[in-house]
Parts: C-alpha cells; structure tokens; sequence
C-alpha cells in the first residue's frame, strides 16, 4: 500500500501563481490524497480524494 499527498498550483503563463478571486468554477489549487494498492504486481487506486484551494499558498 501506499498513500500519496499532492498539492497542485495554478500557474499563469508567465509561471506566477493566480490571485485568488474564491471562484472555484475557473481556475483553482487543490490538494490530492491518493491511497493505492498493489496486487499482482499492479499498482490500483483504492481511493482518492481532491480538495479544491480557493487560495494559493504564500510562496516561501
């Protein structure tokens, strides 16, 4: 088994992120969680979920 966390970040072409406007029905950042498991030498999703980020996070 293995379980993956994954945050992904709008970028406008320039590579800067979005401003947040709170609209998520356009463009937005999510989380992901990904559980998967692996049976016969395959790896499958077992379950996932992707939460949508109405703000990007501060860049660092």
């Amino acid at each position: 088994m293995a379980i993956a966390q994954l945050r992904r970040l709008a970028l406008d072409e320039d590579g800067r992120p979005y401003e947040p406007d709170g609209d998520l029905s356009g463009t937005f950042c999510e989380m992901a969680r990904y559980v998967l498991v692996r049976r016969g030498g395959t790896w499958w999703l077992a379950v996932g979920q992707n939460t949508p980020l109405p703000t990007p996070p501060t860049a660092r």
